[in-house]
């Protein structure tokens, strides 16, 4: 498991600079006041999605190993659990920082998606070859 993780923090790693880069030019054009504590904000959602993404991607392919059989309902047990826990964090960040709730909304949405494909693409790699 922890060769599986490793191995996607090594890839996704650019596109967490490449989000984060795209946010902090975002963040000074929009808001220049709040252009420090969005970036902050920005970089602990990048931070949290980057890290929770390589450790639901390292048991889904542990699953995959160990219990083929039982694989598709692991994943989607999985996949339940995940879209929880990052729809919590979403009212979390809504609750905490309604101030500058469209552009988070909108940074917060290019990491699901960004995170959510790489994941994907990666895991259909990885069982294309077990």
């Amino acid at each position: 498991m922890k060769s599986f993780l490793i191995h996607f923090l090594y890839k996704t790693f650019p596109y967490l600079l490449i989000i984060n880069s795209i946010a902090l030019v975002l963040f000074f054009l929009v808001k220049k006041s709040d252009f420090f504590s969005l970036f902050i904000i920005n970089t602990i959602i990048s931070l949290f999605f980057y890290s929770t993404t390589g450790i639901f991607f390292s048991y889904t392919l542990k699953l995959a190993q160990n219990t083929p059989s039982k694989f598709i309902n692991g994943y989607m047990i999985i996949s339940v659990f995940k879209l929880l826990l990052y729809l919590l964090v979403l009212i979390l960040t809504l609750v905490f920082f309604k101030k500058q709730i469209k552009i988070l909304l909108i940074t917060y949405a290019l990491n699901y998606f960004v995170f959510s494909i790489l994941e994907l693409k990666m895991v259909y790699k990885i069982l294309k070859k077990l």
